[in-house]
């Protein structure tokens, strides 16, 4: 297994680059989780699909942490999480790529993280870079022309779905500073930062949110929309992967060792 991983939802889960590799399944304390050994240029990589192969899991439920858990034990320790968004901005329009540096939560009732139950330890994890700095920075390296990515530094607004969001929302987003809207960023980067691992967000707009353009939301544009832009994500990917492999420059690390503590006693459990 790679120490470098992507977990991507819409479009990269119909995309014959990320479905045809071997496929195994992951485990972890949490579940078990489909995965494919993929070949990015001179890269080997593993590949989680957030909805599973066959796209049945709606964003609300997917084991977010059994698949931070699972590419931990694997010895993944690079993730590019790559997700739909809608985009609250006219100057970023559908079919356009941001790297994603800060988010504002509004999911409830997910499992927001590792260390909330009587076998985990008090952690409180820092979010000043929301993002892995290093990571983020080879996803902006890998860009070819200046189009390719038109947002370095957006900021998601996760919501639960798996309803669209209303305009009332949607202003009240953008007025908060929000770029994109999506559904399933929130909690995997946070979840991975805890886990100790580097993980960067690389957003392919589908569409514009609801209120942004008068045309409204729809599921079957959206997966359109997204096809259309996977040769651009997997270009990016595919350089940004190569890049990775630099020594870490960041201090995404920091809660290892409370995350391997947390396994060890969760795996020790279950035996």
């Amino acid at each position: 297994m790679s120490d470098i991983a992507i977990i991507g939802g819409t479009g990269l889960d119909e995309s014959g680059v990320f479905t045809s590799g071997d496929k195994a399944l992951l485990q972890s304390p949490f579940g078990d989780v489909e995965s494919a050994r993929v070949t990015l240029g001179a890269t080997t990589v593993a590949f989680v699909p957030r909805h599973g192969f066959s796209h049945t899991v709606l964003p609300n439920r997917v084991n977010y942490k059994a698949i931070i858990a699972s590419l931990a034990l694997a010895g993944v320790s690079r993730v590019y999480g790559v997700c739909a968004v809608g985009s609250l901005r006219p100057e970023v329009p559908p079919g356009s790529a941001v790297v994603l540096t800060d988010f504002l939560d509004f999911t409830r009732g997910r499992q927001r993280s590792f260390y909330d139950g009587e076998e985990s330890a008090v952690v409180h994890t820092d979010f000043t870079h929301p993002y892995c700095p290093a990571l983020s920075s080879a996803i902006v390296n890998a860009q070819v022309n200046a189009a390719d990515l038109m947002d370095h530094s957006a900021v998601y607004a996760a919501v639960d779905g798996p309803r669209y969001e209303t305009p009332a929302e949607i202003r009240m987003y953008s007025s908060l500073g929000a770029t994109v809207v999506g559904m399933t960023n929130v909690p995997e980067a946070v979840l991975a930062r805890e886990a100790g691992l580097c993980y960067a967000g690389l957003a392919v707009v589908s569409n514009f949110a609801t209120g942004v353009s008068s045309e409204p939301p729809d599921h079957d544009s959206v997966r359109a929309t997204t096809q259309r832009a996977m040769p651009l994500i997997e270009a990016l990917l595919t350089r940004a992967a190569e890049a990775a492999g630099d020594p870490r420059e960041c201090h995404c690390s920091h809660n290892s060792r409370h995350f391997r503590q947390l396994l060890e006693t969760l795996m020790g459990d279950s035996a």
